[in-house]
């Protein structure tokens, strides 16, 4: 079915659907409220989108966009203001914040809150000065550039005279630690509707468009938690997101907004099916990504929901890829299923530990080159691929992306680390976690809880090893390459 069908199936190409996307267009021109404003003007009052302490509708949030675009305004000047990073917390609060920076034209950095603090100033002293901060909660450790979010909301609803209609375009960044090197900023494309091949085959494919209501574990900030929401809006279905990682919270909201949709990483939902065992709920449709998942997800994931599953590949570069049905991670959870449509892939050449992939997409937010996605995967000669590992020190835990050597050089900064190995190893729940090798200039300084406690002050939580081993020695390759301990003892 070509995509014109598909948009007619979606009624998006509808005269009514039409004229008010054209009206949105004409009024906000590239700029995302012209989104906000065709939902607005499609939906009206039906909600889309909660986060447990509050809701709000369609209408309400483009009205509240815009006038929240005139408070930020008129704290900052718009017009001198080279960019602006928002610590999201996953709260509809940030989401509208979210809105309403980008409606003001001004450069947006997306970082979510669980980021060190460390990373986060990294990120700024590689900024133009008078790069601001919004983020919310009392702390603030970057000095007088910071706007607490909870500040914008004192003041009440602006009058429509006094909003901020605007055409203005600046470009979203996403904070992501990448394939192939460190965590850097991966600018999202222009527009909102350059993913609309690779979803609308998605949506068909999975039956999202027949779900009312939507589950979002994944974090906005997140490039493929952004284009749910996106996804959502377009579609005028509910979208519910928390802050909070309570499970009989989260078991709670997801009864009573009558979820029929999860979407997340599989940790996550691994997580919630467990929370939810045994309980009369709504949820039909789960959608996995981030990360392979393995049997004792699948299987308890299957148990609590059905079979109606699907796994998601892709890459805040590349965005989302292939899809594989419930079919395929049966046989294989590291299957990465069919191509979707507008993606292009190529292989490279053959080794051991399998071929690198390479994608070329009309969503990709970096290029519309071929992108070299660090992954290697196995073909069975029938097209049919499966993901077989990392090229590089990439260690993929609850669905984020961590770089190995980023740990290993904060241990080596700890006074009594002689020399340290950090690597993934495989976990039946959160797809990895982290096993740091570390030799000791004095064992008797060499305590677990003094190696958190020192981590800790430079790494966010996610990047503490799960596991200390000690070893009196490493060996290298006869290029002077490190020789990963673990596939030593396997050797042995």
């Amino acid at each position: 079915m070509n995509l014109f069908f598909l948009l007619l199936k979606l009624k998006l190409l509808t005269p009514l659907s039409l004229l008010y996307f054209f009206r949105a267009k004409k009024l906000h021109g590239q700029n995302i409220c012209s989104l906000l404003h065709y939902t607005a003007s499609r939906y009206g009052n039906r909600i889309v989108l909660s986060d447990g302490e509050s809701k709000i509708s369609f209408k309400e949030m483009y009205e509240q966009v815009l006038s929240l675009s005139a408070v930020i305004q008129s704290r900052v000047s718009a017009s001198l203001l080279p960019s602006v990073i928002l610590i999201c917390s996953n709260t509809l609060r940030d989401v509208l914040v979210h809105f309403a920076i980008q409606n003001l034209g001004i450069k947006l950095i997306l970082i979510n809150q669980k980021t060190h603090p460390v990373e986060i100033k990294k990120i700024i002293e590689k900024l133009p000065s008078g790069t601001l901060v919004f983020s919310s909660g009392a702390d603030n450790p970057y000095g007088s550039n910071f706007i607490r979010i909870e500040e914008l909301f004192k003041q009440p609803l602006l009058q429509p005279d006094k909003r901020i209609i605007s055409k203005k375009y600046a470009s979203l960044n996403f904070h992501t630690s990448g394939t192939t090197d460190f965590p850097k900023l991966i600018e999202k494309k222009k527009g909102f509707l350059y993913f609309i091949f690779i979803f609308t085959d998605l949506i068909f494919t999975t039956g999202a468009n027949k779900r009312s209501a939507i589950y979002l574990s994944t974090p906005f900030s997140h490039s493929f938690g952004y284009s749910v929401l996106l996804c959502s809006l377009v579609l005028g279905k509910k979208t519910v997101i928390t802050n909070r990682r309570d499970a009989d919270y989260i078991r709670k909201l997801i009864l009573s907004e009558r979820i029929e949709l999860l979407a997340g990483v599989p940790s996550s939902l691994y997580f919630i099916a467990n929370s939810i065992s045994g309980l009369p709920h709504c949820i039909n449709l789960v959608i996995s990504t981030g990360a392979p998942m393995n049997q004792v997800v699948l299987k308890q994931i299957a148990k609590s929901f059905g079979k109606n599953i699907f796994g998601l590949y892709g890459s805040s570069e590349s965005g989302v890829s292939f899809i594989a049905t419930y079919r395929h991670l049966e046989q294989n959870c590291c299957a990465l299923g069919r191509p979707l449509r507008g993606i292009h892939y190529r292989l490279g050449d053959e080794t051991v530990d399998g071929r690198e992939l390479f994608i070329k997409s009309k969503a990709a937010n970096i290029s519309d080159s071929w992108i070299a996605t660090g992954d290697r995967v196995h073909s069975d000669g029938k097209e049919n691929l499966s993901w077989y590992g990392r090229k590089d020190n990439v260690i993929i835990k609850n669905g984020i992306k961590i770089f190995a050597p980023e740990i290993e050089n904060a241990l080596l900064d700890i006074p009594f680390i002689e020399d340290a190995f950090v690597c993934g190893e495989k976990h039946p729940v959160n797809g990895e976690i982290i096993v740091a090798y570390v030799k000791s200039k004095d064992r008797d300084l060499l305590k677990e809880s003094e190696l958190r406690v020192q981590l800790s002050s430079v790494l966010s939580s996610i990047k503490i090893p799960d596991r200390f081993i000690e070893t009196e020695n490493f060996e290298y390759t006869n290029t002077g390459k490190k020789i990963n301990p673990s596939r030593k003892l396997v050797l042995e």
